[in-house]
């Protein structure tokens, strides 16, 4: 088998009578067979079990438990509900001595009844560690061991945790030695096909780590591809300066010059920098010595077009100072243009005085522009070289850039890297918005809107600080207090003045706000007036700011039909990504809308693609919203169990980056599918939660009263339901009141008042003309 093929190895069956799995994905085995995840009977349970078997032998104290499973909302008896959930872990794992309680914990006993991957795992690691300087047959054999264990992303549920932080990271960091550690094992037996395989895999999973990089140029070399073993060195070298902005150590310049296959010079050996070693070459034109002097400031390999234009050369000239260059050892070429050689960067700036490099990287910005370079190095040559404005607008275009990519850490650290440097104002304010787009994908909410907070001081101009409030009112109306959003946002209209632009744009975000707090009627009216201006400039940002209120106008109308189209319309707009998944990331939304319609099964394919999605993105606040929804789908499939903990990991992220509303959604979710599953106790207690959390946010909290109507109908309890179905019936979104007109006919039947077989016709009858098909069975019923 080769290499390549080793590196996605097998799963780590076991002779075990127990085996757990936590690489790739969690698991359990008993007698050979996985079981199901309901044998935990919930989400907690089975993360109980990935917290013992992590670190297998070492005691679990309640406390700690009751803080990673509860995050500080402890229950009222909490050191009691562990006991349960110990008591479900022994009952799933089928041997209930397997756990054992004491010293204020549990522990999961290190005995051969019961094997875990990790462990497994680690333990070869380490064998191969050990034989490493021995025998290296023995120590490949137990690398490819360990990586054949390597399933994936080691506990993956516990991604946002931080209890899990620390052993994701250990894991993460055995796993890069394991490849690192094959390849070198494979080096040393003469297959560097395999070693190279190995060590690109570890490259890959830390592109900055040098002993990757140089087991990979290694095992290229001799392999017999020294082109390729240069060319990987060389884009160590670029990752190392665009990154950390060093350059490569002297063992780096060594493997170089092995490379090359020449002696290596003694003020390299004797690790000494490489400007006394390339000054004693001299000789060279003068053009030579301009074209070494820009290349030294690249920092990474460059076209031949963009170093004449830097230079003032014809092409010509510039590829005879090039090949001058190439001669004396000073410069090579390789496919994405020509770089200077490690070390000789140094030598070549050495003559340069500050005045000098100065413009030098102000003509290399002017060139990489005209050649259509990444803005993010254009802006690093404009910084280096003194123009500070026109390189935060660089760092500014490039951060955008990675913000529509989806690469949100990277458009944050360069929105950063201009903020340094930005001075006072609107270009500061540009950057702050940029950043906190990037933190709040990434779930930094309070962080988000102190940008925005800090982006509306450096700005007085009326119209900018209108766009500005216009963010502020959207963010607080869906994270935390729509209330609040609404009047961010009339502040915003205030500002904007006669803009109309930016005054279409505030009115936008006020209709969307409006329609949160389920207020149509007002909602339509800032809708109709914010697309009469939009329309008329031509404003894109506003413009899928008003299909996505049109979309979601249709959605709280409770128009399932006309709600469909608008979001599929919606989520096939690239050029607006940034805007769209500020407000709402329509593909889980249209599969929610499906459920509704009476579609699970497509409802649910829809939502699982897109949450596949947002998991590669990395960001919480998407994966929640995608969650909650998924939970409501696999309810209406009679999946109870699996809605429940759906419902429950959405409900841990909402907590986790403070957002209310999807808190809100999270109970409510989690209240339908205690509901589903005949636990009417539990059902009421995540209604319940959902009215305290979403107090807030109208739209779900109102969603929330009607449902709990229900549950204490089937409870029996009709006082009690009588005011709560009353207030949900009053609400003003008609998508709420078509389950409240379910509540009100079922509180109707349970009563045997003679009016209810006609309301729950005419609720019938409504439903239907909506498309609320999920409803239809369930009036029909009551009929």
């Amino acid at each position: 088998m080769s290499a390549s093929a080793e590196l996605g190895g097998s799963g780590g069956a076991s002779g075990a009578p127990v085996s757990i799995q936590l690489l790739g994905r969690s698991a359990l085995w008993c007698a050979g067979q996985e079981q199901p995840d309901r044998v935990f009977n919930g989400r907690l349970a089975r993360q109980l079990l990935r917290m013992l078997a992590v670190s297998r032998g070492t005691v679990l104290s309640k406390d700690v438990a009751i803080e990673a499973l509860w995050r500080g909302r402890r229950p009222a008896d909490a050191a009691g509900n562990v006991e349960i959930l110990a008591s479900r872990v022994r009952r799933a794992l089928g041997d209930r001595t397997l756990i054992r309680a004491g010293s204020g914990g549990y522990t999961l006993v290190e005995d051969d009844r019961c094997w875990v991957d990790v462990e497994a795992f680690l333990a070869a690691v380490g064998r191969g560690q050990s034989e490493s300087g021995r025998d290296p047959a023995r120590a490949l054999s137990a690398f490819r061991e360990a990586l054949s264990l390597w399933q994936g992303e080691p506990l993956p549920e516990d991604a946002y945790a931080e209890w899990a932080l620390e052993h994701r990271a250990r894991l993460f960091r055995t796993h890069l030695e394991a490849l690192e550690g094959a390849a070198g094992a494979a080096l040393a037996l003469g297959d560097t096909a395999a070693a190279a395989a190995w060590a690109q895999a570890a490259v890959d999973e830390s592109p900055l780590r040098e002993a990757s990089a140089l087991l990979l140029v290694r095992a290229l070399a001799d392999d017999g591809d020294r082109a390729a073993a240069l060319a990987g060195l060389d884009a160590f070298g670029e990752r190392l300066a665009h990154e950390l902005g060093i350059g490569p150590s002297p063992e780096a310049l060594r493997v170089r010059q092995e490379v090359l296959g020449g002696p290596i010079p003694p003020d390299i050996r004797a690790g000494r920098g490489a400007r006394e070693c390339i000054a004693l070459r001299a000789g060279l034109s003068a053009q030579a010595t301009e074209v070494a002097a820009l290349l030294a400031l690249t920092g990474s390999r460059t076209d031949a077009c963009v170093v004449s234009a830097a230079a003032g050369l014809d092409l010509r000239a510039t590829l005879d100072a090039l090949a001058e260059l190439g001669r004396a050892g000073l410069a090579d070429a390789g496919e994405a243009g020509w770089s200077a050689v490690p070390g000789a960067a140094e030598a070549a700036g050495a003559g340069l005085d500050p005045v000098g490099r100065g413009s030098r990287h102000l003509l290399l910005a002017r060139a990489l522009c005209q050649h259509g370079a990444d803005p993010a190095e254009v802006a690093a040559h404009l910084a280096a070289g003194g123009d500070r404005l026109a390189a935060v607008a660089a760092f500014a275009e490039a951060a955008r850039i990675r913000l529509n990519r989806l690469e949100d850490a990277q458009a944050r650290a360069l929105a950063g890297t201009g903020l340094a440097i930005a001075p006072p104002g609107r270009s500061r304010a540009v950057l702050l918005q940029i950043r906190a787009e990037g933190r709040r994908r990434q779930g930094l909410l309070s962080q988000a809107r102190a940008d925005l907070d800090e982006a509306l001081a450096e700005v007085d101009d009326g119209p900018e600080r209108s766009r500005i409030l216009a963010r502020l009112a959207i963010l607080e109306a869906r994270s935390q207090d729509a209330a609040r959003g609404a009047g961010l946002a009339e502040m915003a209209v205030a500002e904007a003045g006669e803009d109309p632009a930016a005054l279409g744009q505030a009115l936008a975000a006020g209709a969307l706000v409006d329609l949160w707090l389920a207020r149509p009627g007002r909602a339509g009216s800032l809708a109709r007036r914010a697309r009469r201006l939009l329309e008329r400039v031509g404003d894109p940002e506003g413009t899928v700011r008003l299909l996505h209120w049109r979309a979601m106008a249709a959605f709280v109308a409770g128009r399932l039909v006309e709600a469909v189209p608008l979001l599929d319309r919606l989520a096939t707009l690239p050029s607006t990504l940034s805007e769209t998944l500020r407000l709402w990331n329509p593909g889980a939304a249209r599969g929610h809308a499906l459920v509704l319609l009476g579609e699970p099964e497509a409802g649910l394919r829809e939502i699982d693609a897109a949450l596949a999605r947002a998991s590669i993105l990395g960001q919480p606040v998407v994966h929640g919203s995608f969650l909650w929804r998924r939970s409501e789908a696999l309810a209406a499939l009679g999946r109870h169990a699996e809605a429940v903990d759906s419902a429950e990991a959405a409900l841990a992220i909402a907590r986790q980056v403070h957002h209310t509303e999807w808190a809100t959604a999270s109970f409510r979710a989690l209240g339908i599918a205690w509901q589903g599953a005949g636990d009417l106790e539990r059902a009421e207690a995540s209604f319940r939660a959902a009215l305290r959390v979403g107090e807030a946010n109208p739209l779900f909290a109102g969603w929330a009263a009607a449902r709990l109507g229900l549950v204490l109908v089937a409870q029996g309890r009709l006082l009690d339901a009588g005011p709560i179905i009353d207030s949900s019936l009053r609400h003003g979104a008609p998508l709420v009141r078509h389950e409240a007109d379910w509540a009100y006919a079922a509180l109707l039947h349970a009563s045997r008042d003679p009016s209810a077989p006609r309301v729950a016709a005419a609720a019938l009858a409504s439903a239907r003309a909506d498309g609320y098909q999920a409803l239809v069975p369930r009036l029909a019923a009551l009929t």
